[in-house]
């Protein structure tokens, strides 16, 4: 709860003053597996982890708030599916930057749910505070969030980091 709380104080901060917001050039590969121990940890369980041929992936964000994301959502599936319902992270390279996914294989979102959180501006209140939390960050880091049911079931979702243009 204390996360919780400490991460919706550095939105608020976010809303009043770009002092809290601290972006900056990272590799996304490294961090994953730097954050990996913790997120299971969060998780109370092993996360299955494949950035495929992958050794490094430089993006532009604030670490801090992009670790708040993936938490939130690593504490979403503790809390909300199965404990046996694992956790999936991915990391792939698109012709329009990298996508890290977090996917679990639980029972999923209903469709009009998926659909909502997809819309733009979108916020649902189905989905919760965790999942609202988690648009609100991406908004303010220039991160796309995606969400979909995966064939295999359980829940999905897509960070996109959009290559940094060049100056």
């Amino acid at each position: 709860m204390s996360e919780i709380v400490s991460t919706v104080l550095r939105v608020g901060e976010r809303a009043r003053s770009i002092a809290m917001f601290n972006p900056r050039p990272f590799d996304l590969a490294k961090w994953n597996l730097k954050n990996l121990p913790r997120w299971e940890k969060t998780l109370k369980q092993s996360i299955e982890y494949d950035a495929g041929d992958i050794t490094a992936a430089a993006v532009y964000a604030d670490p801090e708030l992009l670790y708040r994301l993936m938490d939130n959502l690593v504490r979403n599936i503790r809390e909300h599916v199965s404990e046996k319902a694992g956790c999936r992270i991915t990391l792939v390279r698109r012709q329009n930057g990298v996508v890290l996914t977090v996917a679990d294989h639980g029972p999923g979102l209903s469709p009009t749910v998926i659909e909502s959180l997809n819309r733009e501006g979108s916020r649902s209140k189905a989905a919760g505070v965790g999942i609202n939390l988690c648009l609100k960050i991406a908004e303010i880091c220039g991160l796309t969030l995606s969400f979909a049911n995966a064939p295999e079931g359980g829940l999905a979702i897509e960070i996109s980091f959009p290559v940094k243009p060049s100056a």
